[in-house]
């Protein structure tokens, strides 16, 4: 008799959790919306198969799906410098950058504000003898924190084509209020 109590009460109290959650995503999703539209989302590529970033060239920005949680944000950067497009991040997010197993053929992420993908570009690994011509970020490699670059072109800007899409003036805009925010700005 108390075990099927504890089971009606157990049950009572998932389903009543369940109808107070349900009634307050709506204004979370909101909430995680209009967050999400003040800063800029470095997305990876969900499932993205052996030929890597070099592979996804093709497909229309529109049409790559995308992993559920950014690899990092303008949130975990320290600092952006928007003449050299190089910025430094929180040791968690740098760490999750340098820890990914990123191939010869490159990983691809995707810049976002908001719901509106801005352009694509790929991690990088140093060692790689392939070239790529989008916007890269080359993984660092066992150092400390150090400081990571929107760099145009892998091995070299030569072999970049098309049109520099990394002054977007909506992603200038946050990433210019990158550090102040926390208290921490670069020192010039």
């Amino acid at each position: 008799m108390l075990n099927k109590s504890l089971c009606i009460i157990l049950m009572c109290t998932v389903m009543t959790m369940r109808v107070y959650s349900g009634s307050a995503e709506p204004e979370e999703a909101h909430k995680q919306d209009t967050k999400s539209k003040d800063r800029v989302e470095f997305y990876l590529v969900k499932g993205e198969g052996g030929g890597g970033a070099a592979a996804s060239t093709n497909v229309p920005l529109s049409q790559i799906e995308l992993e559920d949680v950014p690899l990092f944000t303008s949130d975990d950067m320290l600092y952006y410098n928007g003449t050299t497009d190089s910025f430094l991040l929180k040791t968690k997010a740098y760490d999750a950058v340098r820890e990914l197993k990123v191939q010869v053929y490159g990983k691809t992420f995707v810049l976002m504000v908001g719901k509106r993908r801005v352009y694509r570009g790929a991690l990088w690994w140093d060692w790689s003898s392939v070239p790529f011509d989008g916007v890269v970020i080359v993984q660092p490699m066992g150092a400390p924190n150090t400081e990571l670059h929107l760099e145009l072109g892998f091995p070299a800007q030569k072999f970049f084509t098309g049109q520099d899409p990394r002054h977007d003036p909506e992603v200038l805009k946050i990433f210019e209020g990158v550090g102040k925010t926390s208290g921490w700005e670069r020192q010039k």
